[in-house]
């Protein structure tokens, strides 16, 4: 919270239940940084200025204003905190990997090993990180879906079916758009997709077993991950020794594809309303 903000809600509610907000908002509070919430601003502006028509006929009665609240909230509340849950998760695993592997090099273990290849494991807090990672990826995929879904008076949430709905739909401009999208995102969103034993990576870590993001391996050559999660290969050309840039490469894959789905949803409403 910055310093006029502060001064803002002390003028308003007095320095002590003030300091309770501001404290509360810096030991529990999280924001996302300003670059990732470039979808999420155009959407607001999108549903108030001016208010499109859609909406207000939504807003309009009580029988329907449930569509505005799944739609509206569902993007800038929903959605926007399942982000938010990812990047928080993404900064905690970076910050236990990095803390590791610096306490791993600080050791001269290559001189030892010879030939032997010595495996790490016990990594919890790391694997906790990597596996709320990946279920908070998956959530803010299914928010989305579910909230614009909405338009079209569905009630369905899988990110995964989505594109079933899609080419039965109200709305086939729209809906042609929304699938073109999906497919165009979908080579990054692979590590969702079914291994070839045919079970999701989210579903793997939700109602199969243990799932961590790779082993670490000590060789007298250096520190290799393999295996785990992400299925790393031990004799890849050039090893994997940090998955900071997979990891990052992921949770800014994830704002791209909902600024991409937000962008559609936008430009082909905007057609329909203006008809």
């Amino acid at each position: 919270m910055n310093p006029e903000m502060e001064a803002g809600l002390k003028a308003i509610l007095g320095p002590e239940m003030a300091q309770i907000i501001i404290d509360t908002q810096a030991i529990a509070g999280y924001e996302l940084p300003i670059e990732t919430q470039k979808g999420f601003l155009f959407f607001h502006e999108f549903v108030t200025d001016p208010v499109p028509g859609y909406i207000a006929k939504w807003r309009a009665s009580p029988t329907t204003e449930h569509w505005y609240h799944r739609h509206v909230n569902g993007i800038l509340g929903d959605v926007h905190s399942a982000v938010r849950r990812v990047f928080y998760h993404r900064g905690r695993m970076m910050e236990i990997e990095d803390t590791l592997l610096q306490a791993i090099e600080s050791v001269d273990y290559k001189s030892r090993l010879g030939n032997a290849v010595f495996a790490l494991g016990n990594t919890p807090k790391w694997d906790f990180e990597y596996q709320a990672f990946v279920l908070a990826t998956r959530s803010a995929l299914d928010y989305l879906r579910r909230a614009l879904s909405a338009y079209f008076h569905d009630k369905s949430h899988s990110y995964n079916s989505w594109p079933k709905a899609l080419r039965h739909p109200k709305a086939p401009a729209l809906a042609r758009a929304l699938l073109e999208t999906y497919e165009a995102q979908q080579d990054g969103l692979f590590y969702l997709k079914q291994n070839l034993s045919g079970v999701a990576r989210r579903d793997q870590i939700a109602h199969h077993g243990h799932v961590s993001p790779a082993t670490i391996n000590l060789t007298a050559k250096g520190l290799v991950l393999v295996g785990g999660g992400e299925d790393l290969a031990f004799n890849r050309e050039i090893p994997i020794q940090s998955l900071r840039g997979i990891i990052n490469g992921r949770a800014d894959y994830l704002v791209s594809t909902i600024e991409a789905f937000l962008a559609t949803f936008i430009t082909e409403v905007r057609k329909i309303e203006s008809q």
